[in-house]
């Protein structure tokens, strides 16, 4: 992120202040710290067998409820899928797509937007069995790898009925730490080959960039347009002095899709900065969005995160920018517990995500596989947002997290049972 940021490819008006720079140096110093208060990894290397993941009944259990949460989402995305239209044709070529992100913004800032807990809870199972898709394969469960293809679909199903592009990216991103784990590699090219790597990424690349610019040839000057509106910026000139030379028309549209990781950076110089969000100390109502959903669902509370969310598009309108920006997870924990608790909070947050990881190495239960993925995924997109605002990471936790519970209290009393029926005997 910072390094796209120094890169140039963009301006930005007002640059990145002293206080924004010395909060975010202290912030990646406090994640840093946290996690290595935890220690590393130690993994205990296995030989491969059919044991990867160890089920007792009570994980059996677990699985069961998964896997009925999963066929019911399909069920549901498959009926929603009938009545839009998306097996007639009129759902991606009609602006079925667009229709869909525009009445979910508009839920998102509508005083009554709900949230279903049951729909999310679904959501959640059909995560939780794509994630484990790697360990199914690899311990050759091939009845639990049907069932965890089939909740990938689900998944992107949902993604797309919703035009949500970013369920699709963590997908792709647990799927990829899930089989680094399963096939207990560190790096990516031990997972997929360079080749592989350079042929797919050069396949995305021509795709999103080269492509839409030999279709359209106006395109580079309409995104360019789009992001003075945007936000506070605009390209950079040698950017389209490049863009001159025969065959790089598409440098501005590269140029472009580099601020959606620069342009965190900004926003959090922006608010921190010029704003006051710093003293509104929201206290977990912001990042902790199910609390809430649940809340709003029973009709106990207003939908607070609604109303922080409306605040900050307003703060934003009032200078001219556009709403829904990612300010990184920064920005989000200085909303709830100001500067200085941002990186406390932020230093937790690293402790907590690395003892996951490091129990999920060590662990051959579902449950600490699932959370050890989802942990590293989180601090990776904690540059670009609060991994709790993302209702799909935030609800997994809170889901395994429960269950952990439950089952240690499960256990504990079948320990004093036992214990109470040795000392009767």
């Amino acid at each position: 992120m910072e390094g796209m940021y120094a890169t140039g490819l963009v301006v930005y008006e007002n640059g990145l202040t002293i206080f924004a720079i010395v909060l975010l140096i202290c912030s990646k110093l406090a994640f840093y710290t946290g996690a290595r208060l935890v220690g590393n990894a130690s993994v205990r290397r296995r030989e491969f067998s059919a044991s990867v993941i160890h089920l007792d009944e009570t994980d059996r259990v677990f699985l069961f409820f998964l896997i009925g949460g999963s066929i019911l989402a399909g069920a549901f995305a498959f009926s929603e899928a009938i009545s839009v239209g998306v097996f007639s044709g009129g759902y991606f070529g009609g602006g079925g797509l667009a229709d869909a992100r525009g009445e979910m913004w508009s839920e998102i800032y509508s005083d009554k937007a709900t949230a279903s807990p049951m729909k999310s809870m679904m959501t959640v199972a059909s995560f939780c069995l794509a994630i484990l898709l790697p360990f199914f394969y690899r311990g050759r469960r091939f009845f639990l790898l049907f069932i965890s293809l089939y909740s990938c679909l689900v998944v992107v199903a949902e993604a797309l009925l919703s035009a949500g592009r970013f369920s699709l990216a963590l997908l792709i991103l647990c799927l990829i730490v899930s089989f680094s784990v399963a096939l207990q590699k560190t790096r990516l090219t031990e997972v997929v080959s360079w080749r592989v790597v350079l042929v797919v990424g050069g396949m995305i690349f021509y795709s999103l960039i080269v492509f839409p610019v030999q279709r359209n040839p106006e395109l580079p000057y309409a995104v360019a347009a789009y992001l003075s509106w945007l936000a506070d910026a605009e390209i950079a000139s040698w950017v389209y002095e490049i863009a001159e030379i025969p065959g790089l028309s598409w440098f501005p549209v590269l140029a472009y899709s580099s601020s959606y990781f620069s342009g965190s950076l900004d926003k959090l110089s922006f608010f921190v900065s010029y704003t006051e969000v710093g003293d509104w100390y929201t206290l977990g109502l912001y990042n902790l969005p199910i609390i809430s959903q649940i809340g709003s669902a029973l009709g106990f509370t207003d939908y607070y995160w609604v109303e922080i969310r409306q605040s900050i598009a307003g703060t934003m309108n009032y200078v001219g920018l556009a709403g829904n920006p990612w300010a990184t997870g920064l920005r989000d924990f200085v909303i709830d517990f100001g500067s200085f608790g941002a990186v406390v909070v932020i230093a937790l947050v690293g402790m907590a995500l690395q003892a996951c990881y490091v129990r999920s190495l060590n662990s051959m239960s579902i449950y600490w596989k699932i959370l050890g993925v989802v942990a590293s995924v989180a601090a990776f997109i904690m540059s670009f947002v609060s991994p709790l605002q993302i209702r799909l990471i935030a609800n997994t936790f809170v889901a395994l997290l429960l269950f952990i519970l439950v089952r240690w209290v499960v256990t504990l009393a079948t320990r004093r049972k036992s214990v109470g029926m040795i000392s009767n005997w």
